[in-house]
């Protein structure tokens, strides 16, 4: 529709206990803020980690925090999402950004 911005992703209450992430018009998150309801906007994107130590898991990563700009434009996928191997040198861990093609060939 013309005229109402752009979208942006909060979570809301799914009914059971959690939360899941919707996509509305700006405007209307900021009306919701305004009259007082507690929505959280989800910054930045889904980073995906294979650490031999922790296993595989998710986190939620910005642009400027836990990555480059660069890295995160050379190495995001379609859906924005980023793929990491962190592999241990000396004891200590260091992070690899991978290609979502390279991590699928790891299962």
């Amino acid at each position: 529709m013309f005229g109402l911005g752009k979208k942006v992703e909060i979570e809301v209450p799914d009914g059971r206990g959690g939360t899941i992430k919707v996509k509305v018009w700006e405007t209307q998150f900021d009306q919701w803020v305004a009259e007082g309801k507690e929505i959280k906007k989800v910054e930045g994107f889904k980073a995906h980690i294979s650490d031999p130590v922790k296993g595989h898991y998710e986190e939620n990563w910005v642009i400027g925090e836990q990555i480059s700009k660069e890295d995160y434009d050379n190495f995001r996928d379609g859906n924005g999402e980023i793929y990491v191997w962190v592999i241990y040198e000396g004891g200590e861990p260091n992070i690899n950004f991978v290609r979502k093609e390279m991590w699928d060939k790891e299962d």
